[in-house]
Formats: C-alpha cells, structure tokens, sequence
C-alpha cells in the first residue's frame, strides 16, 4: 500500500516537473529517475535492504522523500506566484509613472510650441520696430 502512494506521489511529481522551466526540469527529471529506480528495488526485493547503499530502508522512506520534494515543488511555486505578484505591482506602478510622465512630456510640448509662437511675433514686432528706427 506504501509502495502505491509512493508511486502516486511519483507520478505527481512527473507531471509537475512538465510545466517547469529547463534548467530545473532536467535536475528534477533527474531525481524522479532516482526515486523510480529506488520504488523499483523495493518491489522487487521487498524492500528489505537497498543493495546500492548497503543499509536498511523503511518502505516509507520513497514517499516520504516524494512528499518532501512535492513540498519543495510547492514552495518554489508558492515563491515564484508571490514574486509574480510583486512584478505585477512594479509593472502597474511603472505604468503610473510613465503615463504621469507623458502628461508633463505633453504639456511640455504645447508650451515650447506656444513659446515658439510668442518668440515669433516677438521676432517679427522686432524686425518693425527696426525698420522704423532706420527709418
């Protein structure tokens, strides 16, 4: 019954590895490779001893390390939607910021556009009132 839930647990865990991203995808193929072989020794022999190590296992000991390690699956999910969360907020606040931004870009605009009209008419009134001193 043991060696059910552990294989469970395996094939839960190989179907969260599927949607992470490759550089961890491959080292947690890796370990699941690893607990797989391990519930394999342990339903063929019973898992009396572990003939790798040398020592004796508890059948709990796969589950317990797929429980372990869907735990850490769940921690780095848990981590990576809190860091989501916060690059949301960041991104709004950006956002803020950049359309406030455009505001003062705009209004800025019409008044270069409105001093240049003023420099104008003060140009030309200038130009007059220089030709009426020369006369």
């Amino acid at each position: 019954e043991k060696l059910a839930d552990a294989e469970a647990m395996l094939k839960l865990m190989k179907a969260e590895i599927r949607t992470l991203a490759p550089p961890d995808k491959d080292q947690w193929q890796q370990r699941a490779k690893q607990i797989e072989a391990r519930l394999k020794r342990a339903q063929l022999i019973g898992n009396k001893s572990d003939p790798v190590r040398g020592q004796s296992k508890a059948v709990n000991n796969p589950n317990d390390e797929i429980a372990a390690s869907a735990q850490r699956q769940k921690d780095m999910l848990l981590e990576a939607k809190r860091q989501l969360e916060e690059t949301e907020q960041v991104g709004a606040q950006t956002m803020q910021d950049l359309a406030k931004q455009r505001e003062v870009i705009m209004k800025t605009q019409q008044n270069v556009s409105a001093i240049n009209q003023d420099l104008d008419h003060s140009s030309r009134i200038m130009s007059r009132m220089s030709k009426w001193w020369r006369g």
